[in-house]
């Protein structure tokens, strides 16, 4: 019997010759269906609906900044995410645990992953200089830089297949596919807390996707699933009704605080030129910065008089460059901060007229650096 039933009424014309069309609605089938099985299926869905309550989920859009600052700072945006994810945990339990992080073995005939272990002594380091109060935040900076390098090198060295949870578990497959005694070594405590898998991530590479998760691989661990997109990272968490909602309000709180450490951006546009300027390489044009009253001027060596808008003091006025020639247009994004209180603010993407940021008379001081 078709899937479709003819509609007798619609007529249309095929191959010269005139077919009755298939009437293509959605239509309820009835089954019958014996009172046991009834019994059967309403158990299995109480059963289902149990094994769905038992994983808490929480989503965490992170839009302060993302890929593009990290980038900018010269970090890794998949080490920053691994380190703020590990960094959490320390924070809201006081605990360093075992994590997990899938990285493609592609390069290889039939590669599929290789198990990347973010908890390493560098990670360690960097959660207890973090969150010791005496830390300064270049100690912190610096601690994080350590950190997210030595994650980068340890990733590639599992892309090049020169990880060692594939080879261990393989060995400890043969040993009992061909009836060996099981080793010693996988009966060690060493073994069983690497395989207890306290943070278990995976990075989705698709920016077009707005959630990527998956539930936890142990009952007393969380699930991470999370994409780095240029502003911002999405995190999909879930765990067996841990504290999931504190959990990621911890990796919040971490990642502003990571976000304060790190340089602002600053892009100017040149006509059809665009370049980034770091404020060291400003303060080479600029010599020295000017009183941080509103527009007031600075007088060069060579009598060039230069009146700057309001702000240059702070983080948005300091990262300005001076344009070329005052005949040139400049458009300038740059970063800012939250009013006292708040943690941090993401890059802002607003641009504003040369007359509005600064106005040059005379020569061109760039040419006087």
């Amino acid at each position: 019997m078709r899937a479709a039933e003819t509609n007798k009424e619609k007529k249309g014309i095929i191959g010269g010759r005139k077919r009755e069309l298939f009437d293509t609605n959605p239509k309820k089938i009835d089954f019958d269906i014996a009172e046991n099985l009834k019994d059967t299926l309403f158990h299995a869905e109480a059963t289902l609906g149990d094994a769905l309550d038992a994983d808490a989920s929480y989503v965490l859009e992170f839009t302060n900044f993302g890929k593009n600052l990290i980038v900018g700072n010269k970090l890794s945006p998949d080490s920053v995410v691994q380190m703020s994810i590990i960094l959490a945990y320390y924070r809201l339990y006081g605990e360093i645990v075992s994590s997990y992080e899938p990285v493609l073995t592609k390069a290889f005939y039939h590669g599929r992953t290789e198990a990347m272990r973010s908890t390493t002594m560098k990670a360690a380091n960097l959660c207890k200089c973090w969150m010791n109060r005496m830390s300064t935040k270049n100690d912190k900076l610096n601690a994080l830089r350590d950190a997210t390098k030595y994650h980068s090198k340890k990733v590639k060295e599992a892309i090049g297949g020169n990880g060692v949870d594939r080879h261990l578990y393989a060995l400890k497959c043969i040993g009992e596919k061909n009836g060996l005694p099981p080793h010693e070594f996988f009966k060690s405590d060493a073994w069983k807390a690497l395989n207890h898998t306290i943070l278990s991530t995976s990075n989705c590479g698709n920016p077009a996707l707005r959630l990527f998760g998956f539930g936890p691989v142990t009952y007393d661990g969380f699930g991470i699933g999370y994409i780095i997109k240029d502003n911002g990272v999405q995190y999909a968490i879930s765990s067996k009704h841990r504290q999931t909602r504190r959990y990621a309000h911890a990796i919040h709180q971490t990642l502003c605080e990571i976000g304060e450490l790190l340089e602002p951006l600053t892009s100017q546009e040149l006509g059809h030129h665009r370049s980034t300027h770091t404020s060291k390489e400003i303060a080479k044009v600029l010599k020295t910065a000017p009183a941080a009253s509103s527009k007031k001027s600075l007088t060069t060596s060579g009598n060039e008089d230069v009146q700057f808008a309001d702000g240059w003091d702070d983080t948005y006025g300091d990262t300005i460059q001076v344009p070329p020639s005052p005949q040139r247009s400049v458009s300038s994004s740059s970063s800012s901060r939250f009013p006292s209180g708040s943690s941090f603010v993401g890059i802002s993407r607003q641009k504003t007229s040369t007359r509005n940021l600064i106005k040059k008379v005379g020569k061109k001081i760039s040419d006087r650096a």
